[in-house]
């Protein structure tokens, strides 16, 4: 099986280049601060979309997905599958509700995994009028209401959790070939091993 692949589409590139820039900004001036994950996060509104993804990461640690405490994963036997790797940033192709696959940016230190509207328009899967959202700040009093929606089974090789809860935003607008990005609520169920060099990520069933 090949890699996914960007199709070396410079928007993409770009988008990926951002995002891991804004990351590992985000991360590094905040990590180790306990207080980051207990209350609302506010940053200062960037003109790039990629930051949005860092701010919403942190407010849906702060907010735990409810959905979750029903979800169930599975998996008998580690799993190999191809990613592409650009940078610090790795992609992977996931199959969403059985039937349609999606390329996801990998992020260990996301709490909560993202799809767009496009990829739920393509699920046939309206957002309900009641679905959860969870709040997002920025300075100068902007809000961003994110809705939350369960999927009926997210895949990636043969890992596969069910009744996963998922955040629904368009992150990357600018790159429609990334349809989300695939965040702890479905890897932590897992043991994770990345090998960048053979351009491929390594899941096994978690210790019992």
């Amino acid at each position: 099986m090949e890699p996914p692949s960007s199709r070396q589409n410079p928007s993409v590139t770009n988008v990926l280049v951002e995002y891991t820039r804004l990351t590992r900004a985000w991360r590094g001036r905040y990590s180790g601060r306990a207080a980051l994950w207990s209350g609302e996060f506010t940053m200062a509104l960037p003109r790039t979309a990629p930051v949005l993804v860092a701010l919403l990461t942190s407010v849906c640690l702060s907010a735990p997905a409810s959905g979750d405490d029903k979800a169930t994963a599975s998996l008998g036997a580690p799993t190999v599958v191809p990613i592409q790797v650009v940078g610090n940033i790795i992609l992977v192709h996931a199959t969403v509700n059985g039937a349609l696959r999606a390329m996801l940016i990998v992020d260990t230190g996301a709490s909560t995994t993202l799809i767009t509207p496009l990829l739920m328009t393509r699920l046939g899967q309206p957002i309900p009028p009641d679905a959860p959202r969870r709040q997002m700040s920025v300075m100068g009093g902007q809000k961003l209401a994110v809705p939350f929606v369960t999927l009926a089974v997210v895949q990636v090789g043969d890992a596969r959790v069910d009744g996963l809860e998922v955040g629904v935003y368009d992150a990357f607008p600018e790159a429609p070939e990334i349809e989300g990005l695939l965040g702890g609520n479905f890897l932590h169920r897992f043991r994770v091993t990345f090998d960048k060099d053979a351009h491929r990520m390594i899941l096994a069933p978690l210790p019992r």
